[in-house]
Formats: structure tokens, sequence, C-alpha cells
């Protein structure tokens, strides 16, 4: 499975035989918190690691 946004360069890889899922986002900026205004998960990430790809 290879997650990005829409646009993203993916390598050539071998998939060893088994076949590729691509999971393509985009971020919809004007209706995604600041993580400043976001509840932190303290129980999932003490560290509230943000990221577009993780969070795809």
């Amino acid at each position: 499975m290879v997650v990005g946004p829409v646009g993203a360069y993916v390598p050539d890889f071998d998939p060893k035989g088994k076949p590729i899922i691509a999971v393509k986002f985009e971020v919809d900026e004007a209706n995604t918190k600041p993580v400043e205004e976001s509840v932190s998960f303290v129980d999932i990430n003490p560290a509230f690691y943000r990221n577009e790809y993780a969070d795809a």
C-alpha cells in the first residue's frame, strides 16, 4: 500500500508479486484545525504528532 498526497512522487520498488494499492488524498486546509486548536489524544500519542501521511 502506498499512501500520499495527490501528485506526489512514488519511487519505483519491487512489491514482490503483490498488488500495489495506491491511496491518494488532498488535505482540506480550510476545514483542518491547526494543531494548537486541536484536542490532543493523550492516550494514543502524547507528543500529538501531526503528519499528512500518518493522518491519512
